[in-house]
């Protein structure tokens, strides 16, 4: 950069400088951006955001930076200081797990083939979607015509979780079935401090009435995503 390409930016005030100003958001529709943002006492309507990443996170009370220009305002994000618990305000991370195993036993009661390993709820993070996907190859082992059912967890150490309808598949004796299934589930109001992981998980259950044998065929395979989020 030439020496005279600095010269605009060491020039004298004449309205046109950068300023950094700070402001107190009134009021914020995440649906639209539409704001009022007071700053110094004055009430600006409408400021555009050059962050919008926070764009969805911003709320009535917040304190913001913005940048002044000409008479024109943008609003540059939240303001907070390091141990704010809101520092990580608009984040998002992700997590998962990824689980194969074989030569497991289907039981009438329900075998829990698969636990995943658990997945860490970040700190700042007060909402998770979790989507898993199992799949399974099972061996019916019984002497005669039986059912085999599977469905996927997704479990909480603070107790929510949820699994959808098992899937099902008739296997003559000796005969082999595949099974796939899927779950998601939202949680919200998460509270890290006493919620630190998500665990996956699959189950597969003997229909008839009698337990089956393990069989080094039989194949269960879970998938499981965690996309974490602050609102505050």
């Amino acid at each position: 950069m030439r020496s005279s390409d600095l010269v605009p930016f060491l020039a004298p005030d004449n309205g046109l400088s950068l300023k950094f100003r700070q402001g107190k958001v009134l009021s914020w529709d995440s649906g639209t951006g539409a704001n009022v943002v007071d700053v110094g006492g004055a009430i600006l309507t409408d400021v555009p955001i050059l962050n919008t990443g926070e764009a969805i996170a911003l709320r009535e009370g917040h304190i913001v930076g913005l940048l002044a220009m000409a008479g024109s305002f943008f609003i540059l994000g939240r303001i907070t200081v390091p141990g704010d618990p809101d520092f990580a305000g608009a984040s998002v991370s992700f997590g998962g797990a990824s689980v194969t195993t074989t030569n497991w036993a289907p039981t009438m009661a329900g075998t829990w083939v698969i636990d995943s390993e658990p997945i860490p709820i970040p700190s700042w993070a007060d909402e998770a979607i979790v989507m898993v996907s199992a799949s399974v190859r099972v061996v019916n082992t019984r002497g005669v015509t039986d059912i085999a059912l599977m469905h996927p967890f997704i479990t909480t150490t603070f107790g929510g979780g949820i699994h959808p309808d098992e899937v099902a598949v008739t296997l003559a004796a000796g005969g082999n079935g595949n099974l796939s299934n899927s779950a998601q589930k939202l949680f919200t109001e998460l509270d890290p401090g006493s919620d630190p992981d998500i665990t996956a998980s699959v189950i597969v259950q003997a229909g008839g009435t009698a337990n089956w044998a393990a069989n080094v065929s039989n194949t269960a395979i879970l998938s499981a995503i965690a996309i974490f989020r602050s609102t505050t």
